[in-house]
């Protein structure tokens, strides 16, 4: 039942990449960039995570992959962050470059409004401005994203690409003005996991079928099941009640099941819950 649930998950996430696919002219850096941006969002910030990766193209990014600074200044400038006056010398540097990099793109008409973005209930590392600072330093640190993404096969190879240095302002702030004591923010292992399972296991699939090759699709399957299993409401569910959640294949199998079959009742289309119904199928 969790191999036949995961595929069906998979398949799922895999059409939504490919109408993302569409849109983008069938350019898969430009997909894989936009579905990255959006999971940096972590459910709360999902929307404008995805609107800013819509109004600054990821070619104007590779433009200027060399600089962290004006990678920066265009994504928290088009993210609306940069309106504000503020004593702070970083803060008025990135307002400096966005200025002069959004009349050479003409973005100052598509950017977003600093209030598009949730802080009310975060944790500090989770704030909107720090997930920001960290997809600037995975697209500085990964430039040739989709092609590098693609040759990795294993969770571990992944891992050690998230894994990336921020800038040193953005290792003591959360906000701009707003200081840590000791330096952090880099990208934790379980938000690294949570990336790796919503954005590359899906664009391998979606990339696998589009190709009609199927080692793509075995792949993104053998990622997952090399990685640990998310910690949330459904797996923990499951763990009471005695089921082994240990890998992501693990995890991404209970929480179809739970979603696609015990929300919804459908006992009977459940192998597991036909079994209990009728012991005879056993």
């Amino acid at each position: 039942m969790a191999d036949r649930v995961v595929m069906n998950r998979l398949e799922a996430k895999a059409r939504i990449v490919m109408k993302m696919f569409q849109r983008n002219q069938h350019s898969w850096e430009e997909t894989l960039y936009q579905l990255l941006a959006r999971n940096f969002g972590f459910k709360v910030n999902n929307d404008p995570f995805q609107q800013l990766a819509q109004c600054i193209p990821y070619k104007y990014l590779l433009k200027h992959g060399d600089s962290l600074v004006q990678i920066e200044a265009l994504l928290f400038g088009q993210a609306g962050f940069l309106e504000e006056s503020l004593d702070d010398p970083y803060f008025v540097l990135l307002q400096r470059e966005y200025k002069i990099l959004s009349q050479k793109y003409q973005l100052a008409q598509k950017k977003l409004n600093k209030v598009q973005w949730r802080f009310l209930r975060l944790r500090p590392a989770n704030f909107p401005t720090v997930r920001i600072a960290q997809l600037a330093a995975v697209l500085y640190h990964g430039r040739s994203l989709f092609s590098s993404v693609l040759e990795m096969n294993s969770g571990k190879l992944l891992y050690e690409f998230f894994y990336v240095s921020l800038s040193a302002y953005w290792q003591r702030h959360y906000q701009f003005g707003k200081e840590y004591k000791e330096p952090k923010n880099s990208l934790g292992r379980a938000s690294i996991d949570n990336i790796i399972i919503n954005t590359v296991v899906p664009l391998l699939v979606a990339y696998g079928k589009s190709k009609d090759d199927q080692v793509f699709v075995d792949r993104a399957v053998l990622i997952l099941q090399t990685i640990p299993a998310e910690s949330n409401r459904i797996t923990r569910q499951w763990k009471e009640l005695g089921v082994s959640v240990i890998t992501g294949f693990d995890s991404q199998a209970m929480v179809e099941l739970f979603n696609s079959f015990c929300l919804k009742r459908r006992c009977l289309d459940c192998n597991i819950g036909a079994s209990l119904v009728n012991p005879k199928l056993k």
